[in-house]
């Protein structure tokens, strides 16, 4: 991912910049770049764990694998709750990185109803779990419990990457109980994926193989996935980090995007084959319909208010990828948007607050 995905919000304060009395020149710019790592590496090796997770709630559903939870606020304006739906292999508290900078938290300021589904941790006993159960079983009783703790028919789902799959794919076959859908990062058409599309599709036989030996996708695939995809990304993150590193406020939000990055959790072994052949492989969704567990999906029955939103620099789900989504669904109120950031800083980077959080809390409140 880009540099920019992953510089969080700064501001100025005491530890903002170098010490100003280390003189001018070339040797004063060396003395504060040395300074600053000298800062930032202490920063990196001395300090506690980041502030992740902080925003309260409480749980209002547990049942197999998944919870769900309602986030704490103070004031419920608007009428239809939202469900914060993760993608497979991630932990939502992506949703809620670190206190001021969080989505969930946002949302909650601007008076919504606020819930999140948390899929678990998989282990090898869990290798059998298949997209349709997340389709079919465990995002659907998360509706079902988002509707009985606020009492309100209709929920709006928010999914991101692959829990916007969940998310779309939900809508289609229960449209009754989803107000409005809202996607972020999802892959439309994953023949436009690039480098990802490729190799999945040229090894695929062999990628079927080495799940079937190891029963389950290790938790540091999708962020391998995401260097692989953008290797410039990669080394620019690290220069970024030598560059900037004597500021506290990007220190603070790059500790705790690491922290989110390096906590990921295994994916089902027949979930991920399943994804590969049927939407990677298969690239169903372009097709209008999609065949999960004897059941045919018609995206054509999305009817409820849709937002899809892409990261301009995502090297997963491209801005073409993407786009397309707006064809496939029956809904007449539909709106496609490209947004500053890639695959994680279009929900966590620094430019989120002000372009992917408002635009979505602005195109939800007239239809909550």
């Amino acid at each position: 991912m880009s540099t920019a995905e992953v510089r969080l919000t700064t501001q100025t304060g005491p530890d903002r910049r170098p010490d100003a009395t280390v003189g001018g020149g070339f040797r004063g710019h060396l003395n504060r770049l040395v300074q600053g790592l000298e800062r930032g590496m202490r920063f990196f090796t001395e300090s506690p764990p980041p502030e992740v997770d902080r925003t309260p709630r409480e749980q209002v559903e547990c049942f197999d694998l998944v919870t769900v939870s309602r986030f704490q606020g103070s004031t419920r304006r608007h009428r239809t709750p939202v469900l914060l739906v993760p993608a497979l292999m991630i932990k939502p508290y992506l949703f809620d990185l670190r206190p001021g900078h969080s989505l969930a938290e946002s949302l909650l300021e601007r008076g919504f109803d606020v819930f999140v589904v948390d899929f678990g941790v998989p282990d090898e006993a869990d290798a059998h779990l298949r997209i349709s159960d997340y389709v079919f079983s465990f995002l659907p009783r998360a509706l079902e419990a988002v509707t009985r703790a606020s009492g309100q028919p209709a929920v709006t789902l928010l999914g991101y990457c692959t829990g916007g799959l969940f998310a779309l794919l939900c809508a289609a076959s229960r449209q009754s109980q989803v107000a409005n859908l809202v996607l972020l990062a999802c892959p439309m058409d994953y023949e436009k994926m690039g480098v990802i599309s490729f190799i999945t599709r040229r090894y695929q036989r062999q990628l079927h193989a080495l799940l079937d030996r190891l029963g389950y996708v290790p938790g540091f695939v999708p962020s391998l996935a995401v260097d692989v995809a953008d290797p410039l990304g990669g080394l620019t993150r690290y220069s970024d980090l030598f560059l900037s590193v004597w500021d506290h406020e990007y220190r603070k939000g790059r500790q705790a995007l690491n922290h989110w990055l390096h906590d990921l959790v295994p994916g089902p072994r027949d979930a991920w084959k399943e994804f590969l052949d049927t939407f990677v492989v298969g690239n169903a969704l372009v097709e209008g319909r999609v065949e999960l567990a004897g059941r045919t999906l018609h995206l054509e029955e999305v009817r409820c208010p849709l937002l899809a939103l892409a990261g301009k620099r995502d090297p997963i789900a491209t801005e073409a990828s993407t786009r397309e989504i707006v064809d496939l669904v029956g809904s007449p109120d539909r709106t496609f948007q490209v947004v500053p950031g890639g695959h994680v800083g279009i929900v966590a980077g620094s430019s989120a607050p002000q372009t992917t959080w408002r635009l979505v809390e602005d195109w939800l409140e007239p239809r909550s």
